[in-house]
């Protein structure tokens, strides 16, 4: 597991290449949760587990992977881990946090609605804190669906400061 010197260090990269957050206050919440995803990531792959089913030797997609700490937990666990970033940052250090644990995965970018895999690619789709950030949900939910193999299950969880566009709880839907 990341120490929260190297999420710390991540995240400072990120914000120093990217410009998304301006605020100080903005800027250290970022910090503040990607040091805290570290030490959950483990838990939320139990959890993933008890909801949808074994992860290991599926193939999961991460839509919205972020640092890659999720992407890292369910590698860990035996799952064969896929991510989807939009921004090139975060996918250059999902793939170090892969790498710096030792696991098999595969962070890349998409541009738009449209991700880069075949149809039925995946067992299970995964995707926390990402709908609040896209425009177009429906497409974005209907990626998720075609990538996803027949019988295939996503879950999503949101933050909670966005009750207005998706939610409060995570669910889970046979898409």
């Amino acid at each position: 597991m990341e120490t929260p010197e190297y999420a710390r260090e991540k995240a400072a990269r990120y914000l120093s290449e990217c410009n998304e957050y301006t605020h100080e206050w903005e800027r250290e919440h970022v910090v503040s949760d990607w040091i805290k995803k570290g030490a959950v990531a483990q838990k939320v792959v139990g959890d993933f587990e008890r909801r949808i089913g074994p992860v290991s030797g599926k193939e999961i997609l991460d839509v919205g992977c972020g640092n890659g700490t999720y992407m890292t937990a369910f590698a860990q666990a035996g799952a064969h881990i896929f991510g989807l970033e939009v921004n090139q940052t975060l996918v250059e250090l999902a793939q170090q946090t892969l790498d710096s644990e030792g696991v098999q995965g595969t962070a890349v970018i998409y541009v738009g609605y449209s991700f880069p895999f075949p149809n039925g690619s995946f067992d299970y789709v995964f995707s926390v804190s990402t709908l609040e950030h896209v425009s177009d949900h429906r497409a974005v939910l209907s990626e998720m669906a075609r990538v996803l193999k027949p019988g295939g299950k996503a879950l999503m969880a949101r933050s909670a400061g966005n009750a207005a566009i998706i939610p409060r709880m995570a669910w889970v839907a046979g898409i």
